[in-house]
């Protein structure tokens, strides 16, 4: 047998309030590399450099692979340029 008194649930009185649920925000998940911003003009720098370095090598080897592919179709070969045929098509 049990001895003591039942435990009865305390109830709060009418002006105070009870636990508040805290809503996260529901955004947009993002995914892929994020990228935060650097404080120093010298990181900026070598970071723009970096970029421009990228885009360099990334074009030579584009036409590189474009001439050897050149060479081993029969037919001609036509490069598309991305960024010419996206501003004609925004016209």
């Amino acid at each position: 047998m049990a001895q003591g008194k039942l435990k009865t649930k305390v109830q709060l009185p009418a002006g105070t309030r009870g636990k508040q649920k805290h809503h996260k925000k529901s955004g947009v998940l993002k995914k892929g590399c994020m990228s935060i911003a650097p404080k120093k003009a010298r990181h900026v720098q070598a970071a723009k450099l970096k970029k421009s370095l990228e885009k360099e090598i990334k074009k030579g080897i584009e036409q590189e692979v474009a001439v050897a592919a050149g060479n081993v179709e029969p037919k001609r070969f036509n490069v598309v340029n991305t960024k010419t045929a996206a501003s004609s098509s925004k016209k």
